[in-house]
C-alpha cells in the first residue's frame, strides 16, 4: 500500500483552513502586483484612523481568514473587514442603518451604491461589501469608511456632551 502525498497547498486552501493560522504573505501570495497594491493601500488607510486596531482572525465560512478592524467607540461588530480572498480584495464595512440612510445615494458612484443596496441588514446594522478591482473603486469604498468615522466621532462627541 502506498501513500499519496498531496502537493503544495493551494491559495484557497490556505485561506479556508480555519485550523492553521496563515501568514499575511501566504494569504496575499496569489495576488497580482496590482491587487497587492490595492490590499496594501486599503490596509494602510484602515490602520490610519485614530484608535483603530487590526487583527488577523477567522471570521467563519463567509470571510474565512481576514483582517478585522476594531475601533473602541464604534457600536457595530467591527469597524471594517479587509478580506484577502485569493482571487480579489474585499472590503466589508458594517454600517448603522441610521448612517446608511443619510448617504446622498444619487451622488454616490454606482459601484458604492450597489454595494450598499445589496448589503444584508441585521437589526440596525447594514453589512455591505465590495470586491475591489481598480484604484477608483478602492478610493470610493475608503470614502465610505471616512464617512463612518465622521459619524462615529460625531455621535461619541454628542454622547460625551450630553453627560
Amino acid at each position: 500500500m502506498s501513500i499519496t502525498i498531496k502537493p503544495d497547498v493551494t491559495p484557497h486552501e490556505v485561506w479556508e483552513n480555519r485550523f492553521e493560522v496563515p501568514t499575511m504573505e501566504d494569504l496575499t501570495k496569489p495576488y497580482t502586483k496590482q491587487l497587492q497594491e490595492y490590499f496594501d493601500i486599503a490596509r494602510e488607510r484602515l490602520n490610519s484612523f485614530e484608535g483603530v486596531t487590526e487583527e488577523l482572525a477567522w471570521q467563519g465560512p463567509s470571510w474565512k481568514w481576514c483582517l478585522s478592524y476594531e475601533k473602541p467607540d464604534d457600536e457595530t461588530d467591527a469597524w471594517a473587514f479587509l478580506v484577502p480572498h485569493p482571487d480579489f480584495v474585499i472590503i466589508a464595512i458594517p454600517i448603522k442603518v441610521e448612517l446608511a440612510t443619510s448617504f446622498p445615494m444619487r451622488r454616490l458612484k454606482r459601484f458604492v451604491r450597489d454595494g450598499l443596496l445589496a448589503g444584508h441588514r441585521t437589526a440596525d446594522t447594514l453589512w455591505p461589501w465590495w470586491a475591489i478591482n481598480n484604484k477608483t473603486s478602492l478610493e470610493d469604498v475608503l470614502d465610505i469608511i471616512k464617512r463612518k468615522n465622521r459619524f462615529v466621532t460625531a455621535n461619541n462627541a454628542a454622547a460625551v456632551t450630553a453627560k
